[in-house]
């Protein structure tokens, strides 16, 4: 069964966590088991692969995949729910977790991550069961949280869009992509650029997005966790695609976690070329004091 998403530094990660033929490996973005493939690559019978996912169209996906690997444990929940799946007597000693958007949410056009879907609703949940869609945020939320959802999430000043976006619901609600796309091509100036009004959207969407998942929330939870499921010694690695994962991730870093190196690993000129998504991933990897 063809996967629906490539995973970003897939050998990177295997490489940099240093992945034993014994190990308790969690993924807490399990995805469509990308990663999870290339690292189970690596595990024997007695090793231990255990993938978290939101997204019931990954869970369902990998369920059907690997369901007679008895290695492989799946679970529907948010990285921030660790607790729910983790027991801190039997522990993990490498941990993944992906903060970026799959290739399945971003081309299906009923889920509204992408502005390159004409009129798709406006939706952005990676868990299609909860209650915020970006339509109902964007529909309620007040000017200074508008405000801080774009600055905090895109390092966006937007005082216009945020009047744009108050303006537009007085009249009607917020449904479609095409609504929020014609507020953002209302409060910008492009300079006659398709590739500034591009990158502007995408910085536009990023924000609403990360605010309906409440994604830095879930990752400074998950950040601050999760080494009381690692015993010394274990290695984390994080892949961010934007500044605002990344000043958010260096901020919340617990004590007990330190750096494996300084600098950020990045995709080879190769692969993003296989893979244009790609272009923005870093990992980082750090060690369980």
């Amino acid at each position: 069964m063809p996967a629906p998403h490539i995973p970003v530094l897939c050998d990177s990660v295997v490489t940099a966590l240093a992945i034993q033929p014994n190990d308790r490996v969690l993924d807490g973005t399990l995805g469509f088991g990308g990663h999870a493939q290339a690292i189970l690559n690596h595990l024997s019978d007695d090793g231990r692969y255990i993938g978290l996912d939101q997204d019931p169209a990954a869970i369902s996906y990998c369920q059907s995949v690997f369901q007679l690997d008895s290695r492989v444990s799946i679970h529907q929940c948010n990285f921030r729910d660790i607790h729910r799946v983790l027991d801190a007597s039997v522990p993990v000693n490498k941990v993944l977790i992906d903060l970026g958007v799959s290739s399945y949410q971003l081309d299906h056009e009923t889920r509204g991550f992408s502005f390159q879907h004409a009129d798709a609703p406006l939706d952005m949940r990676m868990d299609p069961t909860h209650a915020q869609s970006a339509a109902s945020l964007l529909n309620t939320a007040v000017e200074h949280e508008l405000a801080t959802i774009f600055n905090q999430n895109a390092d966006l000043d937007a005082p216009k869009l945020v009047q744009n976006i108050v303006s537009f619901r007085a009249n009607r609600a917020f449904e479609s992509t095409n609504d929020l796309l014609s507020v953002i091509k209302q409060s910008f100036y492009f300079r006659n650029s398709r590739r500034n009004y591009i990158a502007m959207v995408q910085r536009v969407f990023q924000a609403i997005r990360m605010a309906v998942n409440d994604e830095l929330v879930a990752l400074q939870t998950f950040v601050q966790t999760i080494p009381n499921y690692m015993p010394s010694g274990s290695r984390l690695a994080v892949i961010c695609f934007h500044s605002g994962e990344s000043k958010r991730l260096k901020r919340i870093l617990p004590a007990s976690l330190t750096p494996v190196q300084k600098k950020v690993i990045k995709p080879t000129y190769a692969e993003r070329k296989k893979n244009s998504r790609a272009a923005c991933a870093q990992l980082r990897i750090y060690e369980k004091l």
